[in-house]
């Protein structure tokens, strides 16, 4: 299932936990049409288990015999769990108090939760003990109840079906088809896949670097600050996009450029005119960094029939149908995530930095809890979006910025970028 809209164009979906459990519960109830809809799959001879994929991998699970949703992510060390979740569902008795960086320029105070906990899905279990706590559902825009990491794909081979929505974990490759895949070896590095790739910049630049492989992240790739610095992109890339954001991830804040890479080539699969980002952070997991260049999101990875095999510390990919993907050159002027805080709207957590834009005057932090009169807790963003991008006319908003009610009215939201 490919995201209506996913945070590289801006936007997330408006689904909730509960649609999520919906889905999954949908899925058991088509279970015997499973082996039809995998017969193409390169994991139809083994017992794979689905996923939903909005530009992130949810699998259903279990904490502590919880059931919950938990976040696919490469990218993490361990587990973290949403405080929503962990306060309604689990013990919370046995908590300290932890500082912790992510995405962003901010490092966040934290809880973390000191007892044992056993959490399980696609039939393997692990253990852990001192769980950070986030606020996952609205910081990191996760619908879901948490995220799983390097600790639990340890010394396992996790293969991935992105066309089918499939996931399989073992011991070995033994047992999985490795016709047609390309073999890449990877470093890891605090817990982090390490690829090389090639990138070319223009004509007369290309560049061999290395990447995570993030698949906590539904981006395609954005360069780090130091690294878009040593290369002087701010020179290289003449048209760009600017971007500011807030509730990025773990790290509350981030500034982006966004821009037309000519070709991304990984082992023998060359990728033509993608859209990525350079960071401008000058702390967080994007700033400066001494193990990578860059992180290769989802909106890339997708593209692939994926085995990582932490055995031996392979990389096994196999262009899918989704390989050649005309992407689209608009980009949103702003982002909308639904929040609570400081009310209930939909909260600007990012925009676009062109007169354009400036002209409407929506801020960072502005909460929109009206449109043409209705208020959007009767809405959907994905609708709303769907909408402003088929009108021509003038949008009516009532907005909530540092708790004052201001009325605003916008044009268009699309800016389109040059390739």
């Amino acid at each position: 299932m490919k995201p209506i809209l996913t945070k590289k164009n801006g936007m997330i979906t408006n689904l909730n936990r509960a649609q999520l459990i919906s889905y999954f519960l949908g899925l058991i109830l088509i279970s015997f049409l499973f082996t039809s809809c995998t017969s193409s799959s390169f994991l139809s001879k083994v017992n794979p288990t689905t996923f939903y994929y909005d530009g992130h991998i949810y699998l259903k699970a279990k904490v502590n015999s919880t059931d919950c949703i938990l976040d696919m992510d490469t990218g993490a060390e361990a587990l973290f769990l949403d405080s929503t979740f962990f306060y309604t569902k689990i013990d919370s008795t046995a908590l300290v108090d932890f500082t912790l960086e992510g995405v962003g320029t901010q490092k966040r105070k934290i809880k973390v939760y000191a007892d044992l906990l056993i959490y399980s899905l696609a039939n393997k279990a692990k253990a852990q003990q001192y769980t950070p706590i986030l606020n996952l559902q609205h910081t990191a825009r996760h619908p879901s109840d948490g995220i799983f990491g390097f600790h639990f794909m340890e010394n396992k081979v996790i293969g991935i079906d992105f066309v089918n929505q499939l996931l399989y974990i073992t011991e070995s490759t033994q047992s999985l088809p490795l016709n047609d895949f390309q073999k890449i070896p990877f470093e890891l590095k605090d817990k982090k896949i390490i690829i090389d790739a090639a990138v070319q910049f223009t004509d007369n630049f290309t560049y061999n670097g290395k990447f995570v492989v993030d698949t906590g992240s539904d981006n395609t790739l954005n360069f780090t600050s130091d690294f878009a610095k040593t290369v002087k992109l701010d020179t290289i890339i003449k048209n760009k996009v600017h971007r500011n954001s807030i509730a990025m991830g773990i790290g509350n804040y981030s500034s982006n450029f966004s821009f037309n890479l000519p070709k991304l080539s990984i082992a023998d699969s060359p990728i033509h005119n993608v859209f990525v980002d350079y960071s401008v952070d000058e702390s967080g997991a994007l700033s400066s960094s001494n193990n990578y260049d860059g992180i290769i999101g989802n909106s890339i990875l997708e593209r692939f029939d994926i085995l990582i095999d932490y055995t031996t510390n392979h990389l096994y990919l196999k262009p899918n149908k989704r390989f050649i993907t005309k992407e689209s050159n608009e980009q949103l002027l702003f982002s909308l995530l639904p929040t609570e805080s400081p009310v209930n709207g939909w909260l600007v957590h990012s925009k676009v930095s062109s007169p354009h834009f400036d002209k409407n005057e929506l801020q960072l932090g502005d909460v929109i809890t009206h449109v043409n009169g209705q208020n959007v807790n009767e809405l959907k963003i994905t609708n709303f979006i769907k909408q402003q991008k088929k009108k021509t006319n003038k949008t009516k908003l009532i907005l909530n910025r540092n708790g004052k009610i201001v009325h605003l009215t916008i044009e268009s939201i699309i800016l389109k970028m040059e390739r």
